[in-house]
């Protein structure tokens, strides 16, 4: 960047999608750390089970709480740290105009 050149990059949806993908890669660490006590534990309590209308142990333990056979907490570890890799790339690189097209 020349001296004339103003900086343009969106630093404030960088530091939201870094400070967002954080607390989704905490969630989803805490739900792997249910996922294991319920299998170790079938009849636990689950502490993520607050009241009758929300819990996760229903949908932790459904058909429809894996994908291909790996637990939904796994693939959120994976795609909330794909959200702060891209928050860091925002804050840190000014991206080229095709790449936000």
């Amino acid at each position: 960047m020349t001296d004339g050149e103003v900086d343009t990059r969106p630093r404030g949806l960088g530091i939201g999608l870094v400070v967002g993908g954080l607390l989704g890669l905490l969630a989803a660490a805490a739900l792997i750390v249910e996922k294991i006590e319920s299998l170790a534990h079938p009849g636990a309590q689950l502490g993520c089970n607050i009241s009758v209308l929300v819990g996760c142990s229903a949908s932790l333990n459904s058909e429809q709480g894996s994908l291909l056979g790996i637990p939904n907490p796994v693939l959120g570890l994976m795609f909330w740290s794909a959200i702060v890799t891209s928050g860091v790339v925002i804050v840190t690189v000014r991206l080229p105009r095709w790449r936000w097209l």
